[in-house]
């Protein structure tokens, strides 16, 4: 029963950081692009995706 709730809460929380990183994608879509543009895209990206995932154990570290 827990590790339903678990697996659950975690689907939730992957769900949003997917769908806050898909809206990041459509604002820089919306945007030119030059070449020093791409490497800090990249790197909110990657700053972006370390943070999610750091709330998502976070969560899991509470909920045990």
């Amino acid at each position: 029963m827990a590790t339903r709730y678990y697996a659950h809460h975690l689907m939730r929380l992957t769900d949003e950081a997917d769908s806050r990183f898909h809206e990041l994608l459509s604002a820089l879509d919306t945007k030119q692009l030059r070449g020093n543009d791409v490497v800090h895209i990249d790197s909110v990206r990657i700053r972006l995706a370390v943070d999610d995932f750091k709330t998502i154990l976070t969560e899991i570290r509470r909920l045990k």
